[in-house]
């Protein structure tokens, strides 16, 4: 849904997230659409939520996001809870995802990715890949698979 909000801020895209139809398929994927918006806005969207999902290649842009792991039972999840009640940190690690290249020109249209992914993924600064400290983050998360998934993207006339 970020991706597509940050289309439509950008004026690149007629529809938000709101226009997302994420469908279960029974194999165990998920198909992702932008509904009611012309073939070339749809391929965008494609594009742009696949460079979002894919592994770091040579973004301009990164932005973060916190995985928690999985708690390893019921005892770790009651700990991991009362942590955060408590207001204690909690154990995460930092993974990081390409800003779409259609948004990635400018500071300006990076920066409204960044506002959508932080509005519903979560906080995190944009980061300027060709800084020392982005550089150091591509060198070090470059090919790794922040979601661990396969993409593919299909054209279906209806």
């Amino acid at each position: 849904m970020a991706t597509a909000d940050a289309l439509h801020e950008a004026g690149l895209a007629s529809r938000d997230g709101t226009a997302i139809h994420l469908e279960p398929l029974p194999a165990g994927g998920y198909r992702a659409r932008l509904r009611d918006v012309p073939a070339a806005e749809s391929a965008m969207f494609a594009a742009a939520l696949d460079e979002v999902l894919a592994p770091l290649a040579q973004p301009r842009y990164i932005v973060p996001r916190l995985f928690l792991s999985r708690p390893a039972g019921r005892r770790a999840a009651i700990g991991l809870a009362v942590r955060r009640l408590a207001g204690r940190g909690i154990p995460a690690t930092v993974v990081y995802h390409a800003v779409p290249s259609a948004l990635g020109v400018n500071r300006k249209l990076a920066q409204v990715f960044a506002r959508a992914w932080n509005a519903r993924v979560g906080p995190g600064e944009l980061l300027y890949a060709g800084s020392p400290e982005g550089t150091g983050i591509l060198a070090v998360q470059r090919g790794d698979d922040p979601f661990a998934v396969t993409t593919q993207i299909r054209t279906l006339w209806r």
